[in-house]
């Protein structure tokens, strides 16, 4: 795989371009996702916040930050976190690695990417909802059109945030995951995707990540 870029991200959810600051108390303390050229996403897990010995149990599945994301000849986005089928005419970014996935058309830039972000304190979907809800609502720089619990194709909840910046639509989803995963030296325990979606094109491509998405079963 190609060398990482020094990430200046962190961890991150928001919006593709315009940048979406979410500072979801108890979910996640978030930079901004900046719109950058076609290599892709390049960030290092940020440090879970300090928990209390014995707070927590051990995560079910510990992986590098830099772990192989592959791309089959069948569509699929296979990592150690995930899998999900890639929308028509989308290819993998090279700076794919770890959970930390992007996908775009082949010479795209921000307005076309979708990415793939490990979240932190997700919580239950019930809890995430309200989290997302209370930050997209309270002072931020955006539109919110909606935000709700829906279930995806695969019988999974979701959250789903429809909101506009910068006078485009984005749609952001939040997937709580009952398995969590330590990535470098960050945890999660859900996944966030976020794409533009301000034509059909678009959102359908959203939708396909979205609804195709799977977290992987942590190795025994």
């Amino acid at each position: 795989m190609p060398p990482k870029k020094k990430s200046r991200l962190g961890w991150i959810i928001g919006g593709i371009v315009g940048v979406v600051v979410l500072a979801f108390v108890g979910l996640f303390v978030l930079g901004a996702l900046l719109a950058r050229g076609s290599d892709g996403p390049v960030a290092e897990p940020a440090a879970s916040p300090d928990v209390p010995p014995g707070a927590a149990s051990a995560p079910d599945a510990t992986v590098p930050s830099d772990a192989e994301v592959t791309l089959s000849d069948d569509g699929q986005v296979e990592t150690a976190c995930y899998t999900f089928s890639v929308p028509e005419g989308y290819v993998l970014e090279p700076a794919s690695a770890g959970c930390l996935v992007g996908v775009n058309i082949p010479g795209g830039d921000g307005l076309s990417r979708i990415e793939i972000h490990p979240n932190a304190n997700t919580g239950s979907a019930a809890e995430a909802l309200e989290k997302v809800r209370s930050t997209l609502t309270s002072g931020q720089s955006v539109e919110v059109q909606s935000v709700e619990l829906t279930t995806l194709s695969t019988g999974r909840p979701a959250i789903k945030a429809v909101y506009i910046q910068n006078t485009l639509d984005q749609n952001m989803y939040i997937i709580p995951t009952e398995e969590r995963y330590r990535i470098g030296d960050g945890e999660a325990d859900g996944f966030m995707i976020v794409g533009m979606a301000y034509n059909s094109t678009l959102a359908d491509a959203v939708s396909t990540v979205v609804n195709s998405f799977e977290p992987a079963t942590p190795a025994p």
